[in-house]
């Protein structure tokens, strides 16, 4: 289904588990983790650490694989027909046979159209501004296409009520977790389970280690970001998410310590004039 049928956008989101299409509803994790990851100046390589630590934190403890299932989803924000992105495709041959790590190209990346691109210009009117905010909106464009991607191969069915997904989680690929992060997150949100009242968690910083429930929560903060994409980052549109509708009445779990993710980049994928600090560290 191409996702720019409008017929898709119409559809209503009201089932509140969300499944895989195809036939692999024996694999279907408890919890599943996206990734979202774009090429970096001079291809600086971050991916290959962040993954490594979420094998290692995969294999910390046995329940984790035979309770409660967990999955990494990579998903190469960029077009693979246009634009190389070299580590991760390293990376994809790397894991191959790993069943806890799952890639995906996105072959559907949207671009910023010349209206919004002069909206943009005539708001900034400084050329780096310009430039940094038209890759923050490619930020914002790519979790959005990530999602598009979820509902389309695991979407709702009133049908099935076994082999459900319960959590998702944001992650960015130059973010590190620790040993113990997987254990612990599904320790905490499995009392979250079956609360209605739960809208979504932050557990780390920026746009890193934000879980929602997998069902409709997450194709309304789908479109919060699209209908207001232009106005602020994806982070900061996730603040006012939160304050929003219905929304500013339903539990939203903010964790600062002890800290799950470290954060290792230093070279940006979204500015290239500037560079970022290390932040976090494990105390698990």
């Amino acid at each position: 289904m191409d996702i720019a049928d409008k017929n898709y956008y119409n559809k209503t989101y009201n089932d509140s588990n969300f499944y895989f299409k195809n036939d692999k509803k024996k694999d279907l994790p408890w919890f599943l983790i996206g990734i979202t990851t774009a090429p970096r100046k001079n291809d600086t390589n971050y991916l290959s650490k962040v993954l490594e630590s979420y094998n290692k934190s995969l294999n910390y403890n046995s329940n984790i694989r035979d309770y409660k299932k967990t999955k990494v989803l990579v998903f190469n924000s960029v077009n693979p027909i246009y634009q190389k992105h070299i580590v991760y495709d390293k990376e994809k041959e790397r894991y191959k046979f790993n069943p806890n790590f799952v890639f995906h190209e996105n072959y559907n990346r949207t671009y910023l159209s010349e209206s919004e691109i002069l909206n943009l210009y005539n708001r900034s009117q400084v050329k780096e501004r310009l430039y940094s905010s038209i890759r923050k909106i490619h930020q914002t464009n790519d979790i959005i296409s990530l999602v598009d991607h979820l509902y389309l191969d695991y979407f709702p069915t009133k049908n099935d009520t076994l082999n459900k997904i319960n959590f998702f989680m944001f992650a960015e690929d130059d973010a590190v977790v620790c040993k113990k992060t997987i254990y612990r997150l599904i320790e905490i949100f499995s009392k979250f389970q079956n609360k209605s009242d739960f809208l979504l968690g932050s557990m780390g910083f920026g746009h890193n280690g934000i879980i929602f429930k997998f069902d409709h929560s997450l194709i309304s903060y789908k479109d919060f970001l699209k209908n207001n994409k232009l106005r602020k980052p994806c982070d900061h549109l996730l603040n006012e998410f939160k304050k929003s509708g219905d929304n500013k009445k339903k539990t939203v779990l903010r964790q600062k310590n002890p800290n799950f993710f470290i954060h290792i980049g230093k070279v940006s994928s979204l500015n290239i004039n500037k560079d970022k600090a290390v932040l976090g560290k494990c105390i698990l």
